[in-house]
């Protein structure tokens, strides 16, 4: 009657963004050789099962998440670190995902990789806060900074180059792994 959208039905961005995710989540996890070799593979399989191939735009949506996905590749070139990090935060055991860690020649960066243009200033949130707090805490001997990407313009935006003091006294070692 008042012709709403069912919450099972997915609008056609979500889906693109979903493919995105998880062909990046495909993507971290593979070998740095099939990341390349298996791409084209890769993709069209998440397309087929979670993209908006019945809507109207399509070949848009599909053709700008493939750019994006290339765009992805270059940054994930490299060394990479495990993406996963955990912290202490009070009494609270709190799981931390980075899109991207990687290990340049004289810092570390953690890189959040974004589907859309970046804000004119970029801030972290909280989540990003714990996360450079702990990827400092388990490489000290490193310089480690956040780094904001688009994947849709390759812009980037310093985030951060040192830890902010209230997140890090809130931060307890937790060991690895």
């Amino acid at each position: 009657m008042l012709r709403l959208r069912s919450r099972s039905d997915r609008a056609p961005y979500l889906r693109f963004l979903s493919v995105i995710r998880s062909t990046l989540k495909w993507m971290n996890a593979a070998a740095p050789a099939a990341r390349t070799s298996e791409f084209d593979e890769q993709f069209e399989l998440r397309w087929a099962e979670q993209g908006p191939v019945d809507h109207p735009h399509n070949t848009v949506y599909r053709s700008a998440a493939r750019q994006m996905l290339r765009m992805a590749q270059r940054e994930l070139m490299g060394e990479n670190l495990d993406l996963s990090r955990e912290a202490l935060v009070g009494t609270r055991r709190v799981l931390l995902q980075a899109d991207n860690i990687r290990v340049g020649e004289s810092q570390i960066v953690v890189q959040r990789l974004k589907a859309g243009r970046l804000a004119k200033k970029e801030t972290q949130r909280t989540r990003d806060k714990l996360l450079f707090a702990a990827v400092s805490r388990d490489y000290p001997t490193k310089p480690v900074v956040f780094e904001h990407v688009s994947l849709l313009t390759g812009d980037r935006a310093i985030g951060a180059t040192k830890s902010d003091s209230k997140i890090t006294d809130e931060v307890t070692a937790v060991p690895p792994g």
